[in-house]
């Protein structure tokens, strides 16, 4: 009888100078899908990630503006609602209690309700957008403006039916406009708005790269170098 031979495949010996385990990944090892684990070369896969919005002024900003307005208009209807104006700059810019039904600057009055729904539309628009807006200082001071002056006004609107107005600016009986705190911030919003629509520099970076591997890696490794030669593979001596 022959000599039975062996059904298992015989193992073959590594090369001189290589290392199996730099070319065999390791039994639950995690492998980094942005790069090989090979040795001597790794690649990095850079990636957009957008940057967290600043929530914490933003939500300081809004509240400030709230409470602001809303402690101004507090005052305001205590001791002026009985009809006392107080007058500065010759009449040109006066304090008096007023309510409006209207819009920003008294605008369109008489459309409460549609006012009141157009301000819940408003809010969450400009939460959303800030919560897109990235790592802008500038953007978060302008949302938070804008943020601010639109709950103030909606909660009178909820609240009183009307908007509280204080501030009237004009020359003589010529009054050219009413509005309060909330406005005032609104309309700086609305400015600030205009000036990154000029210069869009001001919004800022959205984002970030940030890469997969390590932060100090560059986006290619280095080559690998020369391996030594395997036994047998010079030239044949005569």
């Amino acid at each position: 009888m022959g000599r039975r031979r062996d059904a298992r495949r015989p193992r073959r010996r590594p090369a001189a100078g290589s290392d199996r385990r730099d070319h065999r990944p390791r039994r639950g090892r995690r492998h980094d899908l942005a790069g090989s684990n090979r040795r001597g070369r790794r690649t990095f896969v850079t990636t957009k990630r957008v940057a967290r919005p600043l929530w914490g002024p933003f939500v300081a900003l809004v509240g400030l503006v709230v409470v602001l307005d809303q402690l101004s208009k507090s005052w305001i209807e205590a001791e002026l609602s009985g009809g006392r104006v107080i007058s500065y700059l010759g009449g040109a810019l006066r304090l008096v209690y007023s309510q409006n039904n209207g819009a920003l600057f008294g605008l369109f009055r008489g459309h409460v309700l549609i006012f009141g729904l157009m301000s819940l539309a408003v809010i969450a628009l400009i939460v959303t957008f800030h919560a897109r807006s990235g790592r802008s200082p500038y953007m978060t001071l302008t949302l938070g403006l804008l943020l601010g002056g639109a709950i103030g006004n909606a909660i009178d609107r909820f609240r009183l039916g009307y908007v509280i107005d204080f501030v009237d600016g004009g020359l003589g009986r010529a009054r050219f406009f009413t509005f309060n705190l909330a406005d005032a911030s609104i309309s700086a919003a609305i400015l600030l708005l205009f000036a990154m629509a000029i210069w869009p520099s001001l919004v800022g970076s959205r984002g970030s790269d940030v890469g997969a591997g390590d932060a100090g890696a560059s986006r290619t490794g280095p080559q690998p170098g020369p391996t030594a030669a395997e036994p047998g593979a010079g030239s044949d001596d005569a």
